[in-house]
């Protein structure tokens, strides 16, 4: 472990930054005038109007459903496999643009509200919250330079202020800002001419105010706020240019300090681990077998060694006929699944009605993935779960991928 000084290389590389605004303020022009960059849309119409002769790459995204009403692919997946693309293949976008995050919220809630049947329940705003949070730590994590465009709404406080805040809901809104290195606000300001006339103009202000409690710069290079041309050209690298600036005294990196690591012992272990004999006979301790029980003048037979097992597992008070047989394990669903009509692979058809004739029938402990030679053990609570969101039931989820890749390439 190192000890270092800060340096100017801290400033260099990519960065990270929220454009807030109102709806037409001008954040998705701005994006535009990054060098390479790479737009992400939400939905069936994005705005494309503003930007369409610019040449701009993009993609749009959207949950998409099956033919059965079903969810077949998330945005938050379509988005993760875009992230992962950036990581391991080889392009040229310098700059990645969210247009906007609020919509990516929304498509992520809508998803989660069809895999819940059509309801979006309380449980689930902590569920979204943690994953949008990883969603756009996944962003900022690219090395190049991500922009995330919010819309933003205004709020009253308790004292009959208003302000305003991310177009999020739940704890997004108030974490969103602390993610980015630059939060600025998209809007336009007026100013008098030498002609007396007053000019309405646009700036990135990223000046924190009451208003804007969450707006910031930690590169201080912007001032209060940054001005964007009349034509939107030029201005993204304009501002990179700003914030990456060396001037004064140069600091570089400097190791001050190598801290080494403290090496713990061992502990010494004063007992070693019982041995499954060792269990057994604790057990026998605890649970007194039906040859403790009685009279020492009745000596007890010699008995099979499997017939001694019923003993050792059932307390001589409880009958082994009044034992209620719990969950099949994974050995014993694979045999019965063997000799039983489901050997071979099921279709994804035949699996669905196999699970509906589950779910509309009386509860069960495990079931068993369908897929020949497979038997893995699945259960319940992981079946009423998956089958509000996918037609997986009675294959597990390696087979089940396989079966949903195998139907996708047979439609196409």
């Amino acid at each position: 472990m190192q000890i270092e000084m800060t340096g100017i290389e801290d400033r260099q590389g990519p960065w990270k930054l929220a454009v807030c605004g109102f709806a037409g303020s001008g954040k998705t022009m701005f994006g535009s005038t990054a060098r390479n960059p790479l737009f992400v849309f939400f939905g069936e119409h994005p705005r494309l109007k503003s930007v369409a002769t610019r040449g701009i790459p993009h993609v749009k995204l959207s949950n998409e459903l099956g033919l059965d009403g079903l969810l077949a692919a998330s945005v938050q997946d379509q988005l993760q496999a875009l992230v992962m693309h950036l990581v391991l293949q080889e392009h040229d976008y310098d700059t990645l643009v969210i247009d906007t995050g609020d919509e990516l919220f929304q498509q992520m809630k809508a998803a989660r509200t069809v895999k819940n049947g059509g309801e979006f329940k309380i449980g689930d705003w902590s569920w979204i919250g943690d994953a949008y949070r990883e969603v756009i730590a996944g962003l900022i994590d690219l090395p190049m330079n991500v922009i995330v465009n919010y819309h933003v709404k205004t709020s009253s406080d308790e004292e009959g202020g208003t302000y305003r805040e991310l177009a999020l809901q739940g704890s997004a809104k108030d974490e969103a800002p602390g993610w980015f290195d630059i939060v600025g606000i998209m809007d336009t300001y007026v100013v008098t001419d030498e002609d007396g006339a007053d000019v309405t103009r646009r700036a990135l202000s990223v000046q924190s105010s009451r208003l804007y409690p969450w707006a910031k710069d930690h590169s201080y290079a912007l001032g209060t706020r940054f001005e964007v041309s009349h034509d939107f050209v030029g201005d993204f690298p304009r501002l990179l240019e700003l914030v990456n600036a060396e001037e004064g005294e140069q600091i570089s990196h400097e190791v001050l300090e190598e801290v080494a690591k403290k090496e713990v012992a061992t502990p010494e272990i004063r007992q070693g681990i019982p041995s499954p004999v060792d269990l057994q006979e604790k057990k026998k301790d605890v649970v007194p077998d039906a040859q403790d029980v009685l009279p020492e003048t009745e000596p007890i037979p010699p008995q099979e060694e499997e017939a001694a097992v019923a003993p050792e597992e059932t307390p001589v008070s409880v009958s082994s006929s009044d034992i209620t047989p719990g969950p099949v394990d994974g050995d014993s669903v694979a045999e019965e699944q063997e000799s039983g009509p489901e050997q071979g692979e099921v279709s994804v058809e035949e699996a669905v009605e196999n699970v509906e004739e589950v779910l509309n029938g009386e509860e069960v402990e495990v079931y068993a993935c369908a897929h020949e030679g497979c038997a893995e053990v699945v259960e319940n609570d992981d079946l009423r779960e998956l089958s509000q969101i996918r037609f997986r039931q009675n294959l597990c989820r390696q087979h089940f991928s396989e079966a949903i890749k195998k139907r996708k390439d047979t439609n196409a």
